[in-house]
């Protein structure tokens, strides 16, 4: 091995959350549907994706994303009378292959809806194409061990600065809220939810959280199958104490899943999953490259989290009913992103409001009346730049419509991450001069699981560079098994090795 002081090195370790793997795949999910033989034209159905139905699986070399979506259709016969039928589940699964490397990766599924194409089929068959996107990725957190700095007399060093979250611990919770819903009959077809106003703090190692749950139950009413919505929300807080005073800051993901205890039920259940990682940042310095000596390199990907923003946007326009003595029955709003951008210190969202307003005429018949808004926004997000990664949702809240305009509270959310990808030196070994070469001194070694070429050569004292070139290696990859010629060196002045 080395003399001591050839080289003064330094090391130091960080608890690291590191993306093992990345990846997204479009899925289409066809369906088949019975509808009134008189049918004219389909509207858009309404689908939820509920997150507490994508469930994840690990297999042999493979991931699989399994999911459902729910929701209902509505059509409109020669009469313009329209008629709303629920949809049966819609199963939807997918598989990624992924590297064996990652035994004890944590997997995290999204899913989103990109698009839905409805046509006529024969007879009374109507086929719904559902186009979803799935994102899949692997996290694994484990310590990490970086050249912080280096110095000799033969070395030189690139160093680079770096924002690092060190990890410090992780915490789980759960907690159970009744959310009342506003009276409405029908049977439910399909149900949404979500956590809103998600905010948090910090301090002297202790989380307090707080934030609001929303509900929604949309039921199918049995007289003229109409849609009704029953909606309700809950505020909650909570706290979570940290084991070590050093958590300055966490990330804090908060999954609902709802239980509808009967089908007209006045309330529901919803489960709160709550995981925080508390983690402490820090700006670092790193030995990104090196000459003059043998280094072991790494390509490490994190993610940094940046922040959320969240705002509740106001939409409004105009409609035109063929006739002004028109009784409105529902207002059905629904938000698509079409587009999120992250920009300097803020985010640009933009998205395309649907809206199908429900009425009745002087003959009674239940109508509908499509109509369809783009709008963008900007959120401020302290700490944001361009090329960070947004992921954004919004939740259309209770709106009013009137034979001459509507106006519908969208609450806009982001969050943004800082996807680094870099390279650096794990380890430096250089070649100690002291040690002279024995004429036609050659041992054979077998490398070993764990070996690499690197570790060979730093075991013998000699280089990377020496190793290959002895064994006419292309590439300094070397396999189990393989079998090296090494050169063996002894120290000046008769020191055994």
């Amino acid at each position: 091995m080395a003399k001591p002081g050839l080289a003064k090195i330094s090391r130091r370790r960080f608890n690291l959350e590191t993306t093992v793997f990345s990846a997204q795949q479009e899925v289409t999910v066809p369906a088949a549907l019975k509808i009134p033989v008189d049918t004219q034209y389909l509207l858009q159905p309404l689908l939820v994706v509920p997150r507490d139905k994508i469930a994840v699986q690990k297999g042999a070399g493979k991931v699989r994303v399994q999911g459902q979506l729910t929701g209902f259709i509505s059509c409109v016969d020669s009469e313009e009378t329209a008629h709303t039928f629920p949809l049966q589940p819609l199963e939807f699964v997918t598989s990624f292959s992924v590297p064996e490397a990652a035994p004890d990766a944590c997997w995290e599924a999204d899913v989103a809806l990109d698009g839905v194409e409805v046509d006529r089929g024969e007879g009374d068959t109507a086929n719904v194409t559902v186009y979803l996107t799935v994102s899949l990725r692997g996290a694994q957190l484990a310590e990490t061990e970086l050249v912080t700095a280096a110095s000799g007399a033969t070395l030189s060093v690139e160093t680079r600065g770096i924002r690092l979250q060190n990890i410090i611990e992780e915490r789980k919770a759960e907690k159970t809220l009744s959310v009342k819903l506003s009276h409405t009959e029908g049977i439910p077809v399909a149900a949404d939810v979500c956590v809103a106003n998600l905010s948090w703090q910090v301090t002297g190692g202790k989380l307090a959280a707080q934030g609001t749950v929303k509900v929604k139950v949309y039921r199918l009413q049995e007289k003229g199958g109409a849609v009704a919505i029953a909606q309700g929300g809950e505020d909650f807080q909570f706290e979570l104490d940290f084991a070590s005073t050093d958590v300055a800051d966490c990330t804090l993901q908060c999954l609902p899943a709802l239980t509808i205890l009967e089908p007209e039920a006045p309330e529901v259940l919803v489960t709160l999953r709550c995981k925080a990682v508390g983690y402490r940042e820090e700006r670092e310095e790193y030995v990104a490259g090196v000459s003059g000596a043998d280094s072991l390199s790494r390509r490490i990907c994190l993610r940094n989290r940046i922040g959320e923003s969240e705002y509740k946007l106001n939409i409004e326009g105009q409609v035109s009913f063929p006739n002004p003595s028109v009784q409105i029955n529902q207002l059905l709003p629904r938000v698509r992103i079409l587009e999120t951008q992250a920009l300097d210190g803020r985010v640009l969202i933009r998205g395309l409001l649907s809206l199908h307003i429900y009425y009745s005429g002087e003959e009674g018949r239940n109508k509908v009346l499509v109509q369809e808004e783009e709008f963008s926004h900007h959120l401020e997000l302290r700490g944001c730049a361009a090329g960070y990664t947004v992921r954004a949702w919004a939740w259309p809240e209770s709106g009013f419509c009137t034979v001459e305009d509507y106006s519908v509270p969208v609450i806009l959310r982001v969050e943004a991450v800082e996807d680094v990808e870099f390279d650096a030196v794990t380890d430096i070994h250089v070649v100690d001069p002291g040690f002279v070469p024995v004429n036609a001194s050659v041992v054979l070694y077998i490398a070993g699981k764990e070996d690499s070429l690197f570790s060979i050569a730093r075991k013998f004292n000699v280089s990377q560079e020496m190793l290959m070139e002895y064994n006419g290696l292309s590439s300094p990859e070397i396999s189990c098994g393989q079998k090296l010629l090494v050169p063996v060196y002894q120290m000046k002045y008769n020191d055994k090795v």
